[in-house]
């Protein structure tokens, strides 16, 4: 983590609280294939440097980075477009995440015969009955 970044605040003035930059080195080993990677984050924090790991590690735990998560990822840019999604601004892309990740839930609990994520949620859209058969989930 540094916070020596007066470079970076140069050459992006419109990111007027950036504070920090943080890169993480990460080590993938799937079966005999090892990958290797350095993410980058920036923040508006100087929060301590394990702070700091906690807060890239929720971010990534929401936004789908590693292990299980990685899966849940796939599952929702599979079923949802999520990575097609153009959704940017203030908070909405970590609200509409909320509502995929409910939806997601909701469609994985609805007992049905063999139907994938994405064609019982297509399948919901065009049958009322199945669509009160999944927000039943809810309770």
């Amino acid at each position: 983590m540094s916070t020596d970044i007066d470079w970076l605040r140069e050459r992006h003035p419109e990111w007027k609280d950036l504070s920090s930059i943080v890169a993480i080195d990460s080590e993938r080993l799937i079966g005999d294939t090892t990958t290797q990677e350095t993410r980058y984050f920036i923040s508006s924090s100087q929060a301590p440097t394990a702070r700091m790991l906690t807060a890239v590690r929720l971010h990534c735990t929401l936004w789908g980075i590693k292990g299980i998560e990685n899966q849940l990822h796939w599952v929702l840019d599979m079923s949802f477009g999520e990575d097609q999604s153009r959704i940017r601004k203030d908070n909405a892309p970590t609200n509409v995440a909320i509502i995929r990740h409910a939806a997601l839930n909701m469609i994985r609990k609805t007992p049905k015969k063999r139907m994938s994520v994405k064609r019982m949620r297509k399948a919901a859209g065009w049958d009322d009955s199945l669509l009160t058969e999944v927000l039943a989930q809810v309770f």
